[in-house]
Protein backbone atom coordinates (compact mmCIF):
# COMPACT_ATOMS: atom_id res chain seq x y z
CA UNK A 1 0.00 0.00 0.00
CA UNK A 2 1.16 3.52 -0.82
CA UNK A 3 -0.04 6.55 1.14
CA UNK A 4 0.07 10.10 -0.22
CA UNK A 5 -0.24 12.80 2.42
CA UNK A 6 0.38 16.54 2.55
CA UNK A 7 0.44 17.86 6.10
CA UNK A 8 0.89 21.60 5.59
CA UNK A 9 -1.95 23.92 4.73
CA UNK A 10 -0.50 26.15 2.00
CA UNK A 11 -1.51 29.80 1.90
CA UNK A 12 -0.70 31.52 -1.39
CA UNK A 13 -1.88 34.31 -3.64
CA UNK A 14 -2.38 37.96 -2.81
CA UNK A 15 -1.44 38.94 0.76
CA UNK A 16 -0.83 35.37 1.92
CA UNK A 17 0.79 36.75 5.08
CA UNK A 18 -2.70 37.69 6.31
CA UNK A 19 -2.94 34.06 7.47
CA UNK A 20 -0.72 35.04 10.41
CA UNK A 21 -3.40 37.29 11.88
CA UNK A 22 -5.43 34.23 12.83
CA UNK A 23 -2.63 32.54 14.76
CA UNK A 24 -3.32 32.42 18.50
CA UNK A 25 -0.25 31.85 20.65
CA UNK A 26 1.11 32.38 24.12
CA UNK A 27 4.70 32.45 22.84
CA UNK A 28 5.96 32.69 19.24
CA UNK A 29 9.56 32.05 18.29
CA UNK A 30 10.60 33.43 14.88
CA UNK A 31 13.64 31.69 13.39
CA UNK A 32 15.37 33.72 10.66
CA UNK A 33 18.77 34.89 9.49
CA UNK A 34 20.27 38.19 10.60
CA UNK A 35 19.54 39.87 7.26
CA UNK A 36 15.78 39.43 7.61
CA UNK A 37 15.96 40.52 11.21
CA UNK A 38 17.69 43.75 10.20
CA UNK A 39 15.86 44.68 6.98
CA UNK A 40 12.37 45.07 8.40
CA UNK A 41 10.92 41.77 7.19
CA UNK A 42 10.60 40.32 10.67
CA UNK A 43 8.92 43.48 11.94
CA UNK A 44 6.43 43.02 9.11
CA UNK A 45 5.81 39.43 10.21
CA UNK A 46 5.49 40.37 13.87
CA UNK A 47 2.98 43.09 12.97
CA UNK A 48 0.66 40.40 11.57
CA UNK A 49 0.81 38.30 14.75
CA UNK A 50 -1.93 40.30 16.44
CA UNK A 51 -3.01 37.41 18.68
CA UNK A 52 0.47 36.48 19.95
CA UNK A 53 1.15 37.42 23.56
CA UNK A 54 4.94 37.11 23.31
CA UNK A 55 7.32 37.16 20.33
CA UNK A 56 10.97 36.10 20.46
CA UNK A 57 13.46 36.20 17.58
CA UNK A 58 16.33 33.77 17.01
CA UNK A 59 18.45 35.12 14.16
CA UNK A 60 21.34 32.67 14.35
CA UNK A 61 20.76 30.64 11.14
CA UNK A 62 23.56 30.70 8.57
CA UNK A 63 23.97 29.11 5.13
CA UNK A 64 24.58 25.36 5.49
CA UNK A 65 23.41 25.41 9.13
CA UNK A 66 25.67 23.62 11.57
CA UNK A 67 24.94 21.46 14.58
CA UNK A 68 26.29 24.29 16.75
CA UNK A 69 23.76 26.78 15.36
CA UNK A 70 20.95 24.30 15.93
CA UNK A 71 22.18 23.81 19.50
CA UNK A 72 22.00 27.55 20.11
CA UNK A 73 18.49 27.56 18.69
CA UNK A 74 17.40 24.79 21.04
CA UNK A 75 18.61 26.93 23.94
CA UNK A 76 16.42 29.75 22.63
CA UNK A 77 13.47 27.37 22.62
CA UNK A 78 14.20 26.40 26.21
CA UNK A 79 14.25 30.07 27.19
CA UNK A 80 10.93 31.13 25.63
CA UNK A 81 9.00 27.80 25.49
CA UNK A 82 7.09 28.62 22.28
CA UNK A 83 3.81 27.01 21.33
CA UNK A 84 4.26 28.41 17.79
CA UNK A 85 7.50 28.48 15.82
CA UNK A 86 7.86 30.37 12.53
CA UNK A 87 10.77 29.53 10.26
CA UNK A 88 11.27 32.25 7.65
CA UNK A 89 14.01 32.57 5.06
CA UNK A 90 15.75 30.32 2.59
CA UNK A 91 16.15 26.60 3.04
CA UNK A 92 18.90 27.03 5.63
CA UNK A 93 16.74 29.08 8.00
CA UNK A 94 13.75 26.78 7.64
CA UNK A 95 15.94 23.68 8.07
CA UNK A 96 17.42 25.25 11.20
CA UNK A 97 13.94 25.76 12.61
CA UNK A 98 13.02 22.17 11.78
CA UNK A 99 16.12 20.74 13.45
CA UNK A 100 15.54 22.93 16.49
CA UNK A 101 12.02 21.56 16.80
CA UNK A 102 13.23 17.99 16.38
CA UNK A 103 15.86 18.14 19.11
CA UNK A 104 13.75 20.25 21.49
CA UNK A 105 10.82 17.84 21.29
CA UNK A 106 13.00 14.74 21.43
CA UNK A 107 14.80 16.22 24.43
CA UNK A 108 11.54 16.82 26.29
CA UNK A 109 12.00 20.60 26.36
CA UNK A 110 8.63 21.35 24.70
CA UNK A 111 5.67 19.58 23.20
CA UNK A 112 5.39 19.64 19.40
CA UNK A 113 4.74 23.33 18.54
CA UNK A 114 2.57 24.59 15.71
CA UNK A 115 5.11 25.16 12.95
CA UNK A 116 4.76 27.75 10.18
CA UNK A 117 7.29 27.88 7.31
CA UNK A 118 7.63 31.00 5.15
CA UNK A 119 10.16 30.67 2.31
CA UNK A 120 11.87 33.81 1.01
CA UNK A 121 13.53 32.00 -1.89
CA UNK A 122 11.98 29.68 -4.46
CA UNK A 123 14.14 26.59 -4.32
CA UNK A 124 14.27 24.16 -1.47
CA UNK A 125 10.60 23.36 -0.99
CA UNK A 126 11.58 22.90 2.65
CA UNK A 127 8.23 24.29 3.78
CA UNK A 128 6.62 21.07 2.49
CA UNK A 129 9.09 18.40 3.61
CA UNK A 130 9.76 16.44 6.77
CA UNK A 131 13.53 16.56 6.48
CA UNK A 132 16.34 18.96 7.31
CA UNK A 133 19.98 19.05 6.21
CA UNK A 134 22.51 19.98 8.90
CA UNK A 135 26.28 20.24 8.53
CA UNK A 136 28.88 18.96 10.95
CA UNK A 137 31.44 21.79 10.96
CA UNK A 138 34.23 19.46 12.12
CA UNK A 139 33.85 16.80 9.43
CA UNK A 140 32.19 18.99 6.75
CA UNK A 141 29.63 16.21 6.25
CA UNK A 142 25.99 17.09 5.72
CA UNK A 143 23.53 14.95 7.67
CA UNK A 144 19.90 14.52 6.67
CA UNK A 145 17.35 14.38 9.50
CA UNK A 146 14.01 12.83 8.60
CA UNK A 147 10.99 12.90 10.91
CA UNK A 148 7.34 13.95 10.67
CA UNK A 149 8.00 16.14 13.73
CA UNK A 150 9.64 18.61 11.34
CA UNK A 151 6.79 18.85 8.84
CA UNK A 152 5.20 22.29 8.82
CA UNK A 153 1.56 22.74 9.81
CA UNK A 154 1.26 25.81 7.60
CA UNK A 155 3.27 27.07 4.63
CA UNK A 156 2.92 30.66 3.46
CA UNK A 157 3.95 31.56 -0.09
CA UNK A 158 4.16 35.34 -0.07
CA UNK A 159 5.31 36.59 -3.47
CA UNK A 160 6.37 40.02 -2.18
CA UNK A 161 9.11 38.34 -0.12
CA UNK A 162 10.94 37.06 -3.21
CA UNK A 163 10.80 40.13 -5.47
CA UNK A 164 14.21 41.36 -4.32
CA UNK A 165 16.08 38.04 -4.50
CA UNK A 166 19.27 38.67 -6.53
CA UNK A 167 19.61 37.10 -9.97
CA UNK A 168 22.40 34.74 -8.91
CA UNK A 169 20.38 33.34 -6.02
CA UNK A 170 17.34 33.10 -8.28
CA UNK A 171 19.37 30.96 -10.69
CA UNK A 172 20.82 28.70 -8.00
CA UNK A 173 17.53 28.11 -6.22
CA UNK A 174 15.84 27.49 -9.55
CA UNK A 175 18.32 24.70 -10.25
CA UNK A 176 17.36 23.18 -6.92
CA UNK A 177 13.70 23.11 -7.97
CA UNK A 178 14.61 21.41 -11.24
CA UNK A 179 16.71 18.81 -9.44
CA UNK A 180 13.97 18.07 -6.90
CA UNK A 181 11.37 17.57 -9.62
CA UNK A 182 13.55 15.55 -12.01
CA UNK A 183 14.88 13.29 -9.27
CA UNK A 184 11.45 12.77 -7.73
CA UNK A 185 10.03 11.81 -11.13
CA UNK A 186 12.26 8.74 -11.41
CA UNK A 187 12.86 7.99 -7.72
CA UNK A 188 12.06 4.59 -6.27
CA UNK A 189 9.07 6.00 -4.39
CA UNK A 190 7.56 7.83 -7.37
CA UNK A 191 3.82 7.42 -7.83
CA UNK A 192 0.98 8.97 -9.81
CA UNK A 193 0.65 11.87 -7.37
CA UNK A 194 4.35 12.75 -7.15
CA UNK A 195 4.65 12.43 -10.94
CA UNK A 196 1.84 14.93 -11.49
CA UNK A 197 3.39 17.37 -9.03
CA UNK A 198 6.86 17.05 -10.56
CA UNK A 199 5.50 17.54 -14.07
CA UNK A 200 3.61 20.68 -13.08
CA UNK A 201 6.59 22.01 -11.16
CA UNK A 202 8.86 21.66 -14.17
CA UNK A 203 6.24 23.18 -16.46
CA UNK A 204 6.15 26.25 -14.20
CA UNK A 205 9.96 26.39 -14.04
CA UNK A 206 10.36 26.31 -17.81
CA UNK A 207 7.73 29.03 -18.07
CA UNK A 208 9.03 31.38 -15.39
CA UNK A 209 12.60 30.81 -14.13
CA UNK A 210 14.37 32.72 -16.88
CA UNK A 211 11.83 35.54 -16.58
CA UNK A 212 12.55 35.79 -12.84
CA UNK A 213 16.28 35.82 -13.53
CA UNK A 214 15.97 38.58 -16.11
CA UNK A 215 13.52 40.71 -14.12
CA UNK A 216 13.29 40.03 -10.42
CA UNK A 217 10.31 42.35 -10.04
CA UNK A 218 8.18 40.23 -12.38
CA UNK A 219 5.57 39.29 -9.76
CA UNK A 220 3.67 36.86 -11.99
CA UNK A 221 6.81 34.88 -12.78
CA UNK A 222 7.95 34.99 -9.15
CA UNK A 223 4.60 33.59 -8.01
CA UNK A 224 4.92 30.71 -10.48
CA UNK A 225 8.44 29.88 -9.29
CA UNK A 226 7.30 29.95 -5.66
CA UNK A 227 4.56 27.49 -6.57
CA UNK A 228 6.99 25.35 -8.58
CA UNK A 229 9.31 25.07 -5.60
CA UNK A 230 6.40 24.17 -3.34
CA UNK A 231 5.10 21.47 -5.70
CA UNK A 232 8.56 19.96 -6.16
CA UNK A 233 8.94 19.86 -2.37
CA UNK A 234 5.74 17.82 -2.04
CA UNK A 235 6.87 15.57 -4.90
CA UNK A 236 10.25 14.63 -3.47
CA UNK A 237 8.96 14.42 0.10
CA UNK A 238 6.67 11.68 -1.23
CA UNK A 239 8.86 10.00 -3.84
CA UNK A 240 12.38 10.57 -2.57
CA UNK A 241 15.38 11.88 -4.47
CA UNK A 242 18.67 10.29 -5.46
CA UNK A 243 22.34 10.45 -6.32
CA UNK A 244 22.26 14.02 -7.62
CA UNK A 245 21.46 15.29 -4.13
CA UNK A 246 23.79 12.80 -2.46
CA UNK A 247 26.66 14.15 -4.52
CA UNK A 248 25.62 17.80 -4.20
CA UNK A 249 25.51 17.57 -0.41
CA UNK A 250 29.18 16.61 -0.33
CA UNK A 251 30.34 19.08 -2.97
CA UNK A 252 28.46 21.94 -1.34
CA UNK A 253 29.80 21.13 2.09
CA UNK A 254 33.38 20.67 0.88
CA UNK A 255 33.53 23.97 -1.03
CA UNK A 256 30.74 25.95 0.68
CA UNK A 257 28.69 26.25 -2.51
CA UNK A 258 25.02 27.20 -2.68
CA UNK A 259 23.06 23.96 -2.67
CA UNK A 260 21.22 24.58 -5.94
CA UNK A 261 24.45 25.41 -7.74
CA UNK A 262 26.00 22.20 -6.42
CA UNK A 263 23.00 20.24 -7.69
CA UNK A 264 23.25 21.87 -11.09
CA UNK A 265 26.74 20.55 -11.76
CA UNK A 266 25.47 16.98 -11.94
CA UNK A 267 22.01 17.16 -13.51
CA UNK A 268 22.78 16.04 -17.06
CA UNK A 269 25.34 13.43 -15.98
CA UNK A 270 23.00 11.85 -13.44
CA UNK A 271 20.19 11.67 -15.99
CA UNK A 272 22.60 9.95 -18.40
CA UNK A 273 23.71 7.52 -15.69
CA UNK A 274 20.20 6.59 -14.62
CA UNK A 275 18.88 6.38 -18.18
CA UNK A 276 21.14 3.37 -18.82
CA UNK A 277 18.24 1.44 -17.30
CA UNK A 278 15.54 1.05 -19.99
CA UNK A 279 12.65 1.60 -17.57
CA UNK A 280 14.20 4.79 -16.22
CA UNK A 281 15.01 5.97 -19.74
CA UNK A 282 11.35 5.51 -20.63
CA UNK A 283 10.33 7.59 -17.61
CA UNK A 284 12.67 10.45 -18.53
CA UNK A 285 11.39 10.29 -22.11
CA UNK A 286 7.82 10.50 -20.88
CA UNK A 287 8.74 13.58 -18.87
CA UNK A 288 10.22 15.20 -21.97
CA UNK A 289 6.99 14.51 -23.84
CA UNK A 290 4.81 15.80 -20.99
CA UNK A 291 6.80 19.04 -20.98
CA UNK A 292 6.42 19.45 -24.73
CA UNK A 293 10.14 19.05 -25.34
CA UNK A 294 9.80 15.85 -27.38
CA UNK A 295 7.05 13.99 -29.20
CA UNK A 296 5.64 10.59 -28.32
CA UNK A 297 6.84 9.23 -31.66
CA UNK A 298 10.48 10.10 -30.96
CA UNK A 299 13.00 7.50 -29.88
CA UNK A 300 13.23 7.36 -26.08
CA UNK A 301 17.00 7.78 -26.07
CA UNK A 302 16.67 10.87 -28.25
CA UNK A 303 13.98 12.30 -25.97
CA UNK A 304 16.32 11.92 -23.00
CA UNK A 305 19.09 13.70 -24.90
CA UNK A 306 16.66 16.54 -25.62
CA UNK A 307 15.78 16.77 -21.91
CA UNK A 308 19.44 16.99 -20.99
CA UNK A 309 20.11 19.58 -23.68
CA UNK A 310 17.22 21.77 -22.52
CA UNK A 311 18.60 21.72 -18.98
CA UNK A 312 22.08 22.54 -20.29
CA UNK A 313 20.74 25.45 -22.35
CA UNK A 314 18.79 26.83 -19.39
CA UNK A 315 21.91 26.71 -17.22
CA UNK A 316 23.76 28.63 -19.91
CA UNK A 317 21.03 31.28 -20.01
CA UNK A 318 21.22 31.56 -16.22
CA UNK A 319 24.99 32.09 -16.50
CA UNK A 320 25.85 29.61 -13.77
CA UNK A 321 29.25 27.92 -13.73
CA UNK A 322 29.14 24.41 -15.15
CA UNK A 323 32.66 23.39 -14.17
CA UNK A 324 34.20 23.30 -10.70
CA UNK A 325 37.29 25.05 -12.04
CA UNK A 326 35.11 28.06 -12.85
CA UNK A 327 33.80 28.67 -9.33
CA UNK A 328 35.18 31.40 -7.11
CA UNK A 329 38.27 30.19 -5.22
CA UNK A 330 38.30 27.00 -7.30
CA UNK A 331 40.50 24.20 -5.99
CA UNK A 332 43.58 23.16 -7.92
CA UNK A 333 43.11 20.06 -10.05
CA UNK A 334 45.30 17.92 -7.80
CA UNK A 335 43.51 19.05 -4.66
CA UNK A 336 40.13 18.41 -6.24
CA UNK A 337 41.22 14.91 -7.28
CA UNK A 338 41.99 14.14 -3.64
CA UNK A 339 38.65 15.61 -2.55
CA UNK A 340 36.82 13.37 -5.02
CA UNK A 341 37.83 10.33 -2.99
CA UNK A 342 36.42 11.84 0.21
CA UNK A 343 33.25 13.15 -1.42
CA UNK A 344 32.59 9.85 -3.16
CA UNK A 345 32.77 7.91 0.09
CA UNK A 346 30.43 10.34 1.83
CA UNK A 347 27.99 10.45 -1.10
CA UNK A 348 27.61 6.69 -0.96
CA UNK A 349 26.55 7.02 2.70
CA UNK A 350 24.14 9.88 2.08
CA UNK A 351 20.51 9.28 3.02
CA UNK A 352 19.19 10.49 -0.34
CA UNK A 353 21.02 7.81 -2.30
CA UNK A 354 18.47 5.18 -1.25
CA UNK A 355 15.88 6.84 -3.49
CA UNK A 356 17.92 6.57 -6.69
CA UNK A 357 16.14 4.42 -9.28
CA UNK A 358 19.23 2.37 -10.21
CA UNK A 359 22.22 1.05 -8.25
CA UNK A 360 25.10 3.49 -7.82
CA UNK A 361 28.71 2.35 -7.73
CA UNK A 362 31.75 4.05 -6.24
CA UNK A 363 33.24 4.23 -9.73
CA UNK A 364 30.17 5.94 -11.20
CA UNK A 365 30.09 8.63 -8.51
CA UNK A 366 33.84 9.32 -8.77
CA UNK A 367 33.58 9.50 -12.57
CA UNK A 368 30.84 12.14 -12.43
CA UNK A 369 32.67 14.16 -9.78
CA UNK A 370 35.82 14.11 -11.89
CA UNK A 371 34.00 14.94 -15.13
CA UNK A 372 32.59 18.24 -13.82
CA UNK A 373 36.00 19.66 -12.86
Amino acid sequence: MTVFKVKAATCFGEDALEALSGIEAQSVLIVCDKFLSDNGTIARIAHRLVQAKKITIFDGPVPDPTTAVVGSGVKSIAACLPDVIIGIGGGSAIDTAKAMIYFAVQGGIIQKPYFIAIPTTSGTGSEMTSLAVIRDADTQIKHVLVDELMAADMAILETSLVLTVPAGITANTGLDVITHAVEAYVAKGANVYSDALAEKSLELVLDSLLACYQDGKNAAAREKMHEASNLAGIAFNTAGIGMNHSMAHQLGSMYHLPHGLACGFFLEAVIEHNAADPAVQAKYARLAVKLGLATASQDEAQAVIILRNVIRALKSSLQVPTRIRDIRNAPAAADYAKAVCVMTGNALKDYCLDGNPVPVSKEAVAKIYSAVY
